[in-house]
């Protein structure tokens, strides 16, 4: 087996080892590098567009670039962590599919339980990455546009919190 895709590679070893699934045809991977950025999801999809493609699995983090080239060709998309709104809309992203929910989502989630307890205060932390930072610039405005105040927010990692009761 490959040492790239992670579970990708052993999903498509099975399916083309079990007769019982696709039966007369035989997947194959383009590995392509996103470098974790648009124009890399995009030079990616070029890449390999020129195949004989069935479906994009990707890009990691940067995704409405190659959801809309996708759309335009007809191609399914499956994101495993792009986690932009705008790739929700389906009047546009026709084929666009996700594994794990948009910010929106999370922090609209996050409000419902705040919520549904009667909690109004709250303190935000998070790690330094992007990916953790615009997920918690998302929750602190969905939070304090419903009255939820949020007393701490923050993204450094040598924080320790402690608490006795």
């Amino acid at each position: 087996l490959p040492t790239f895709g992670g579970a990708a590679v052993v999903a498509v070893f099975d399916i083309n080892n079990n007769s019982d699934i696709l039966a007369n045809y035989t997947l194959e991977l383009y590995p392509v590098d996103d470098e974790s950025s648009d124009s890399g999801a995009v030079r990616g999809f070029i890449d390999v567009f020129p195949e004989d493609i069935a479906a994009v699995i990707g890009p990691s983090e940067s995704c409405t670039y190659v959801a809309f080239s996708a759309a335009a060709e007809n191609i399914p998309i499956i994101s495993y962590l792009c986690e932009e709104d705008a790739v929700s809309d389906k009047s546009i992203y026709t084929t666009f599919a996700r594994t794990i929910p948009s910010e929106k989502t999370l922090a609209e989630a996050a409000l419902t339980v705040m919520q549904t307890f009667d909690w109004k205060y709250t303190t935000i932390v998070t790690g330094t990455d992007d990916i953790m930072e615009a997920l918690a610039s998302v929750v602190l405005d969905t939070f304090t546009s419903n009255d939820i105040n949020v007393y701490l927010e923050d993204s450094s990692t040598n924080t320790t919190f402690s608490y006795t009761a």
